[in-house]
């Protein structure tokens, strides 16, 4: 809630008021640019001397996908008046973009990539480190200067299934390793069953580099 004293309510308040409460809920993405985009002017009101209180609701649970606010008017303490005022939630932030045509299998560099401000509403889950998108394969053709979505992304295989592996068993400071055949696929941090070269038994192991897997006990 939003507490002021009574006066006129016009169009400039009501978005004052809309966005400092966009702000407030928004407030974790670290936005540098955060407000409601009317599509319509509301009325004007007169409102009686008194405590002024402004409750803002908004259509959706997700924020950025709202599109109406609500606001109501209290005075004195009273319901006064409820207004609902069709619009988006417009949020700028620094995301990651391409920094050159890439295309599909292109594993990511730091030289890839460029970090621009963008309105993010339109978008589903943009990325907006840059780092962590490093070494992450690309899954289409992205033209230069698109926004990157965690979903144009994933990490690449590093073992693949009937390739010969490298198997570590680490015990205490002991470290052995051994040989097996990794039996499917497997992407980093990723658990895969492996066949000891030896004994043919089949064992869990984690992905932790190229053709390099770890025995989970």
């Amino acid at each position: 809630c939003v507490h002021h004293e009574g006066f006129p309510v016009l169009s400039g308040t009501l978005q004052s008021v809309i966005d400092e409460r966009l702000a407030s809920v928004l407030a974790h993405l670290g936005a540098k640019k955060v407000f409601f985009e009317m599509l319509e002017t509301p009325r004007a009101l007169n409102l009686p001397e008194g405590p002024v209180t402004y409750e803002v609701k908004f259509d959706d649970e997700r924020i950025l996908n709202a599109r109406k606010a609500t606001v109501v008017i209290r005075v004195n303490g009273k319901v006064l008046d409820s207004l609902q005022i069709q619009g988006r939630v417009r949020v700028y932030m620094p995301v990651v973009a391409a920094a050159r045509p890439l295309s599909r299998g292109d594993v990511l560099s730091p030289g890839d990539l460029a970090v621009k401000e963008a309105e993010i509403g339109s978008l589903r889950r943009p990325c907006l480190d840059p780092e962590a998108a490093v070494g992450k394969r690309v899954k289409h053709t992205v033209p230069m200067g698109e926004v990157l979505e965690e979903n144009d992304l994933e990490l690449p295989i590093l073992v693949k299934r009937r390739e010969t592996v490298i198997m570590i068993l680490e015990r205490g400071r002991l470290q052995i390793e051994a040989r097996g055949v990794a039996a499917a696929d497997g992407r980093q941090g990723e658990m895969i069953p492996v066949q000891t070269m030896g004994s043919r038994k089949t064992v869990a192991c984690e992905v932790v580099g190229r053709k390099a897997v770890k025995v989970v006990f």
